[in-house]
Formats: C-alpha cells, sequence, structure tokens
C-alpha cells in the first residue's frame, strides 16, 4: 500500500464496522451472521462459521486431520495460532 494511503485503513475499517452494525442492528432479535470471504478478523467464528456446537467441532477436527500443522490459517482461521 502506498504510504499516503497509510491513513486511510482506519477509517475503512470503522465504515466497515459502522455499515456491519447498521446491518445486524436493522435485524433485531437475530444473530449476527457474517459471509465468510466479507469477514475482517474481528468477528466471532461462530458469526461466521455458524452458532450450531457441533459446526466448530466438525471444522476443527477437519482441521486437524487436513492440516495438522494449521499451514492455511491466513484467512479468518478456525485454529488460531
Amino acid at each position: 500500500m502506498p504510504p499516503e494511503y497509510a491513513n486511510l485503513t482506519g477509517v475503512a475499517n470503522q465504515w466497515a464496522a459502522d455499515i456491519r452494525d447498521v446491518w445486524n442492528n436493522g435485524q433485531p432479535g437475530v444473530p449476527e451472521v457474517n459471509y465468510v470471504n466479507y469477514a475482517n478478523g474481528s468477528e466471532s467464528l461462530q458469526s461466521i462459521y455458524g452458532y450450531e456446537p457441533w459446526r466448530l467441532e466438525r471444522l476443527t477436527a477437519l482441521k486437524a486431520a487436513y492440516d495438522p500443522q494449521n499451514k492455511f490459517r491466513f484467512y479468518n482461521p478456525i485454529v488460531q495460532s
């Protein structure tokens, strides 16, 4: 990113948080849901991958089976390192 844009990161992150809050506040009583490709990491894993406990359990087990060294952890990781 060019240096002249460095100060825009905070503004962009705040704008995204404001838009997400407007969206979620417009649906009272509905749990917050975030599309995985639009999530930026400040969301809960449940809001990205589902609130049912079995979902994260299953994803964690699959992650352990197919990526035991957690090499593919860059974007919205199931296992925090």
